[in-house]
C-alpha cells in the first residue's frame, strides 16, 4: 500500500511550488528515498501508478510540479517557464532534503526533460556523497526526430530567449508520440494540467544542458541506469545511448526497450518498466 501525500512549499521570490510523496504504509520500513523530475508539459500526479510500487517496495519518493508546470503554474507563474535552470536544480535539492531519511540509501530520477535535469543535478552534486545512483529513463539529452528544430531556428531561440525568457511558444509533443496504449494518449489530451507551452527561456535552458551534459559525460560517476524506446520521436535515441556510453561510471547499466515509444512507463508493458526501476534501486541499496 501507499500513503500519498501533497505540499505547498512557498517560495519568497519566486513561484510557489506543489510537491508530492509517496511512500509505504506506516510499518513498512524505508529501504531507499527517491527524487524525481517530471518531463515538460506534464505534472507529478501523472506518476501514482509509477511510484505505487515503488512505496510497495519500501522506497520513498519525492516530487514537484515544476515551475510552469502542473498545479504550480494554475497558482503562479507563466506557462512553460522554469524561472531559470538554476531554480529548477534548487527545487529539486529541496525536494531531496525533504525525502531523504538518515541512514537510507538515496537515488535521484528522472524522465525525458526531467531526466536531463535528474543527470545534471546528480553530476553537480556527486561529490557531497550522498547520491546512491541515477535512473534517466528516455532523458532529454537532444530532442527527437518529430521535435528536433533547425540549425537557424536553434540560434534564433538561444538569441531571443536572452531578450524575451517568458514568451511563451507551442511545444512540439504529440501526444500520439508518448504511447502504443489509446487510453493513455486520450487521458493526456484530457488533462487540465497538461499544456504545451514552453518559454523561450526553458526551451534554451534544455538544449543547453543537453550539451553540456555530453561535454561532462567523462566526469559522470555515478551508478546509473538509462532507459530509452527504439520508437521514441520525442527525445533522440541515439544522443541517449551516446551519453550512455560516454558516461565513466563503472557501474552503468543500458536497456533498450524494442518498438516501445517515449513514455516506457505508460506504455502496454509498463509493469516490466517499473519493475525494472524499482528492482535496479534495490540491488544497489
Amino acid at each position: 500500500m501507499v500513503n500519498i501525500s501533497e505540499e505547498w512549499l512557498p517560495h519568497p521570490t519566486a513561484s510557489d511550488v506543489y510537491h508530492r510523496t509517496w511512500e509505504p504504509t506506516a510499518g513498512t520500513p524505508v529501504r531507499a528515498t527517491v527524487v524525481f523530475a517530471h518531463g515538460i508539459g506534464e505534472h507529478v500526479c501523472r506518476y501514482d501508478h509509477v511510484f505505487s510500487p515503488f512505496a510497495d517496495a519500501g522506497i520513498k519518493v519525492r516530487s514537484w510540479d515544476q515551475r510552469g508546470f502542473g498545479q504550480t503554474v494554475r497558482k503562479n507563474g507563466i506557462l512553460g517557464h522554469n524561472e531559470s535552470y538554476a531554480t529548477v536544480l534548487e527545487d529539486m535539492d529541496e525536494a531531496a532534503k525533504r525525502v531523504k531519511v538518515q541512514g537510507v540509501p538515496h537515488f535521484v530520477m528522472g524522465h525525458s526533460m526531467g531526466g536531463g535535469i535528474a543527470l545534471a543535478y546528480a553530476l553537480k552534486n556527486a561529490a557531497r556523497g550522498d547520491i546512491r545512483g541515477v535512473i534517466a529513463s528516455a532523458p532529454l539529452i537532444h530532442l527527437g526526430p518529430k521535435t528536433a528544430v533547425s540549425t537557424p531556428e536553434y540560434y534564433a531561440v538561444r538569441a531571443i530567449a536572452s531578450l524575451f525568457s517568458t514568451f511563451a511558444m507551442s511545444n512540439p509533443v504529440d501526444a500520439n508520440n508518448l504511447s502504443r496504449d489509446p487510453a493513455v494518449v486520450e487521458a493526456y489530451k484530457a488533462d487540465p494540467l497538461v499544456h504545451a507551452y514552453t518559454s523561450m527561456g526553458t526551451a534554451r535552458d534544455i538544449v543547453l544542458n543537453g550539451e553540456s551534459l555530453t561535454r561532462n559525460a567523462h566526469n559522470f560517476k555515478l551508478p546509473v541506469l538509462v532507459t530509452c524506446g527504439t520508437n521514441d520521436h520525442i527525445v533522440s535515441y541515439k544522443h541517449a545511448k551516446q551519453w550512455h556510453v560516454l558516461a565513466a561510471s563503472e557501474d552503468k547499466t543500458w536497456k533498450s526497450f524494442e518498438g516501445l515509444c517515449h513514455e516506457l512507463h505508460n506504455e502496454p508493458e509498463r509493469d516490466e518498466v517499473i519493475k525494472l526501476y524499482v528492482d535496479w534501486i534495490l540491488a544497489r541499496i
